[in-house]
């Protein structure tokens, strides 16, 4: 550091320290600082060399504690307090420039705690100049991004101070992005650490930062990740892919996910989603939603991170199965009970099938005893669920629709199917549960595939008999035939033992032939008159 740039730090620190009241003095100083700051903003050699000097640091950091923001306030003085803020602000800038080459020394020195010391005072004050304090709070968020990009430093004794920091959006609706940018990015450095993590949802505001500004304002505004929350009810349908596939992740959408990838991964999570099940229903309902939107749109997951998901995941899966067992055993369709249960079980069931591919989430799925809740499940809807056929004419637009039950007989109940079908809009409702049997037996293809032990549990638990009875078009579950021929061609394979039951049910007609053709088998009688299944002959050209 020369004299020069040592005297420019001296001036600035002398300013803050003595609050002089010639606001020329500020005007002199600020410009004595400004070649510094461009210059550490443009030249990466100077910016390198400046980072490396222990002494600026130090005074840097004595600039912030010398600070006297509430007296310069308390004064009364507009333009007193304009070019006393505006001064602090040019530290701050300075420190940002600084800390992309150096965050260890401002770490040590806790510059990151004065921070949010310095924006708190100020903030608890209604200053007249509410554009200084908006632009002191960005400079803030860009210095603490910058500190905590490589590691964070998280100190448990400022978790209060943090999280009021965190929360002052909430109180200002209107932010901006210029704001709203580098909030995520220094949230997103936060939730490296586990122990800020672990405060933070035990913590009164988590609700006001997570909730009420990050998904009910952020995203409603600069996100489509908005679009797939119930918030808005733009989505009953419930599957995700049904909306927004013509539009690209945005920069902040891509924030969003890497955000609440850490988020629903983090042990902390469950205990606090599972709670709000029971105290607020609608913020439930939303954190599931992300969770799902998160589980499904990243492709490479770690055991700690498929752990973590699973936790609350099969937790929410089991529970809403048993009320889905409850709620057709009373025997009445209650449209905004089943709005509710297909929302859970269709984004726990989407998470399971896009993680079933795992191992490791394999076995927690049968350490569970997730195999017999599924075909439990799938039964369960088998036996309630009706079967719909759209109709359409020659545009392709749906004119009319046909309904059966599991055994294809015509139904004749006018009032079930007012209850599952909506006429106006051609549009399956969730008394019908769209979807939901296609998920299961995507999950239950996954974990039968080249696994005998798992291929014979689903026959002795009667599966298999289910997914047969699937392998036929369903416009309540599209591709559900598809799917479930994939599933049965996992079942037949290398089992002998399936592939005789297989071939019995089709002797007595309740397998189809098509379906096993498509599945790449066909039946055989031996000369012992034994019926069995043999792997499909190719056609030589």
């Amino acid at each position: 550091m020369t004299d020069i740039e040592r005297q420019v730090i001296e001036n600035i620190i002398e300013n803050l320290r003595n609050v002089p009241t010639e606001i020329d003095t500020y005007g002199q100083s600020l410009n004595s600082l400004n070649p510094v700051v461009i210059q550490t903003a443009q030249e990466e050699s100077y910016r390198n060399k400046l980072a490396n000097e222990v002494e600026l640091w130090k005074k840097l950091n004595e600039a912030l504690e010398v600070n006297k923001v509430s007296d310069v306030i308390n004064v009364n003085n507009d333009e007193l307090t304009f070019w006393y803020l505006r001064t602090l602000r040019g530290v701050m800038i300075l420190i940002r420039n600084l800390s992309v080459s150096n965050q260890e020394t401002p770490q040590q020195l806790l510059i990151q705690n004065k921070i949010l010391r310095i924006f708190l005072e100020l903030s608890q004050h209604k200053i007249s100049n509410i554009d200084m304090e908006t632009s002191l709070y960005t400079t803030a968020l860009t210095v603490l991004h910058n500190i905590s990009k490589v590691s964070v430093v998280f100190d448990k004794t400022m978790i209060d101070q943090l999280m009021v920091f965190l929360s002052y959006p909430v109180q200002h609706p209107d932010t901006k992005m210029e704001v709203i940018f580098p909030y995520l990015l220094y949230f997103e450095n936060m939730l490296q650490s586990d122990d800020f993590l672990y405060y933070f949802f035990r913590h009164d505001l988590k609700d006001s930062i997570l909730y009420d500004f990050l998904m009910t304002n952020v995203m409603q505004t600069h996100s489509h990740l908005f679009d797939y929350f119930v918030i808005n009810d733009k989505n009953p349908s419930n599957k995700v892919e049904e909306t927004n596939d013509d539009k690209e992740m945005s920069n902040i959408d891509l924030i969003f996910i890497r955000c609440f990838r850490k988020i629903v991964t983090n042990e902390s999570f469950s205990p606090y989603l599972l709670s709000l099940e029971e105290t607020d229903y609608e913020k439930f309902t939303n954190f599931l939603r992300i969770g799902q939107v998160v589980s499904t749109s990243i492709e490479t997951w770690d055991k700690y991170e498929l752990t973590g998901i699973m936790t609350w995941c099969f937790e929410i899966f089991d529970k809403t199965a048993v009320r889905i067992k409850e709620y057709f055993e009373k025997g009445t369709d209650d449209i905004i009970a089943a709005k509710n249960l297909h929302q859970n079980i269709s984004s726990t069931l989407d998470i399971m099938s896009s993680f079933s591919r795992y191992e490791h989430v394999q076995k927690y799925i049968m350490s569970y005893k997730g195999l017999d809740k599924l075909i439990d499940l799938l039964g369960i809807f088998q036996k309630n669920l009706i079967r719909i056929n759209f109709v359409k004419d020659k545009t392709g637009s749906i004119e009319n629709f046909k309904t059966a039950d599991s055994l294809g007989n015509k139904i004749t109940d006018n009032t079930k199917i007012n209850s599952r079908v909506d006429y106006q809009n051609f549009s399956i409702m969730a008394t019908n549960f769209p979807e939901s049997k296609l998920l299961i037996i995507e999950i239950l293809g996954n974990l039968c595939y080249k696994k005998k032990d798992i291929q014979d549990e689903i026959r002795l638990k009667h599966g298999l008999e289910l997914i047969l009875s699937n392998c036929v078009i369903d416009d309540n579950d599209p591709f559900i035939k598809e799917r479930s021929i994939v599933c049965v061609k996992f079942l037949l394979e290398n089992n002998s033992e399936n592939q005789k039951f297989v071939a019995s049910l089709e002797a007595k007609k309740a397998a189809d032939d098509d379906t096993l053709s498509q599945a790449g088998y066909e039946v055989d009688i031996d000369k012992n008159g034994e019926i069995q299944l043999l792997p499909k002959k190719t056609e030589e050209a």
